[in-house]
């Protein structure tokens, strides 16, 4: 079991770990160990793929490296019928876009426009029909090319909070 501090017992990772192969582990670094000089601490995501079992050695490597296991995600091949699963929807994180590599994101300058200015109203505490109000004047329309409504506007606040810190960033960097 794992313990508060997310160390890893020795029972844990023998009967739970090495026995089932894992398609993947999430690993997001532990925030306790970092200095105070950063006023705005970020969280850092590596996703190994896994070839073999998973042994105590490599858990306790991460975890001395400053991480802690997020998620683990496991596969097994079944025999008979195909099940009907649960589709997952993802899609582009309001803000970016699919590079012209075609392999990574890249800012999309009018959405990030949309976040900068969401986050400077929500700061003035700004409600959700004025703030869909303010960026509908501007001429800003979302994905689909429709207006700003205020549901629009309360659907994007966890996208928002996934990219305020480095928005925050961004504008401390360009005035200091």
């Amino acid at each position: 079991m794992l313990d508060p501090g997310f160390g890893i017992s020795g029972s844990w990772y023998e009967t739970r770990i090495t026995n089932p192969e894992p398609l993947l582990l999430h690993f997001a670094p532990n925030l306790d160990d970092r200095s105070e000089e950063k006023t705005m601490p970020y969280i850092e995501h590596v996703r190994d793929t896994l070839t073999g079992p998973i042994t105590g050695d490599y858990l306790q490597e991460r975890i001395r490296g400053g991480w802690k296991p997020v998620v683990v995600e496991w596969q097994r091949e079944v025999t008979g019928e195909k099940q009907e699963t649960a589709r997952i929807k993802v899609g582009t994180p309001y803000g970016l876009r699919v590079a012209n590599d075609c392999v990574g994101l890249e800012e999309d300058p009018s959405e990030t426009s949309v976040l900068v200015l969401m986050l400077e109203l929500i700061r003035k505490e700004t409600s959700f029909p004025e703030i869909a109000e303010t960026l509908n004047m501007q001429g800003f329309r979302t994905r689909h090319g429709t207006k700003w409504t205020q549901i629009a506007v309360f659907k994007l606040l966890p996208r928002l909070i996934d990219a305020a810190p480095e928005i925050r960033r961004a504008q401390l960097s360009a005035t200091g």
